[in-house]
């Protein structure tokens, strides 16, 4: 692994070209899924690594959807470690991609340690449409933890981008991005 467990929850975004929608296999339900090359949710991801980086908790708690206390105090713990984490390790974290189903998005974005290229992880990055605003789930990388508070219609959509996003980090990955021994 490149980061500490909880950082990789953390982490996420879809490459354009993998999407799949409209696919005469896909189900009437994930025809409306799209994959985009910029959105706001890729942004607000990429906008997310950057004030970890600069060490600004305030504002990346800001990027997070809480509405109970126990969700708040989970985001300002995970910022704090995130802030920690990033201070001690050089991480180039790059948005690929971004996987939308009406107000909901899951991310990929590959990170790579600046001293080791050649090695990366790919993980998704849960957010939500909230006020007109996209904003990170308080477990973004994982949309099934129940600290999330998902209704199950949110949950149902979230399943069904994230068998995308399997798909597309599957194909992504492939054999070539693993790390073959040393002969």
């Amino acid at each position: 692994m490149l980061y500490m467990p909880h950082l990789l929850l953390l982490c996420s975004l879809l490459y354009p070209v993998a999407t799949t929608a409209g696919a005469e296999s896909d189900s009437v339900a994930t025809q409306n899924i799209q994959a985009v090359a910029s959105p706001a949710p890729g942004r607000v991801l990429t906008s997310f690594f950057a004030l970890l980086q600069d060490g600004r908790s305030s504002e990346a708690r800001q990027l997070f959807r809480t509405r109970t206390a126990d969700q708040e105090r989970a985001v300002q713990s995970f910022v704090a470690g995130g802030i920690e984490f990033f201070q001690a390790t050089s991480i180039e974290n790059t948005v690929i991609g971004v996987l939308v189903d009406g107000e909901f998005a899951i991310c990929a974005v590959e990170q790579r340690l600046s001293d080791d290229p050649g090695t990366y992880e790919l993980e998704p990055g849960c957010l939500a449409l909230e006020n007109g605003q996209w904003r990170l789930l308080p477990r973004p990388g994982d949309h099934r933890d129940k600290l999330n508070a998902l209704a199950p219609e949110e949950m149902a959509a979230f399943d069904l981008l994230h068998n995308k996003y399997a798909s597309f980090k599957r194909s992504y990955e492939g054999p070539s991005s693993v790390p073959r021994p040393q002969e």
